[in-house]
């Protein structure tokens, strides 16, 4: 268990995040670091902790990870609800998409599907992840909950930048090639 001295200069060393800027920190680098103030249980819910939860939530209940999870499934199954009611498909029988409930995941969820544009539906949602994680720590200041709240940022942050990264036209010469089935020539530029 790290204490709160040591995370307050781990977490002050950090460079500030944001969802329009390339972050000066990689997540390979971030977890490296935190590997000198974080041990145990604790360094592996924090690189356990993603943008794409593992089925299920096996985080400390109460802490930043188990919540944040919470949500982003919650998000997953608004999310799910609607993509299938918008084909007119019945939902998979599994019923994951109705464990969970968060009012403001599914409305982030609708303000997404009211979108036109895919990119802005993606933008809207990672706002909302953003939002969530800052929701979640604000009573918590320099520990875990701060630590895992920077780790999705950061993956967010990341997120953007790659495909911000490149020659604009050939990410989307790429992508229309994924769509039309031309894996070959993709795989080979």
């Amino acid at each position: 268990m790290a204490h709160t001295t040591q995370l307050y200069s781990l977490l002050a060393s950090l460079p500030a995040l944001s969802m329009q800027e390339k972050p000066a920190l990689t997540s390979a680098a971030f977890l490296e670091a935190a590997e000198a103030f974080v041990q145990g249980k604790d360094l592996e819910d924090l690189r356990a902790l993603s943008l794409i939860p593992a089925e299920e939530n096996a985080f400390r209940k109460g802490s930043f990870a188990a919540d944040y999870t919470a949500w982003e499934m919650a998000l997953r199954s608004a999310i799910l609800r609607l993509r299938t009611a918008k084909r007119k498909e019945a939902l998979p029988e599994s019923g994951k998409h109705e464990l969970s409930f968060e009012c403001d995941a599914e409305s982030a969820a609708q303000r997404a599907y009211a979108a036109a544009d895919p990119l802005e539906r993606e933008k809207i949602l990672d706002q909302a992840r953003w939002t969530k994680t800052e929701e979640l720590t604000v009573r918590s200041v320099y520990d875990l909950n701060s630590l895992g709240a920077y780790r999705i940022r950061l993956q967010i942050a990341e997120k953007w930048a790659a495909r911000k990264a490149g020659d604009p036209a050939a990410n989307m010469d790429a992508a229309a090639e994924r769509l039309t089935g031309d894996t070959e020539k993709v795989e080979n530029q």
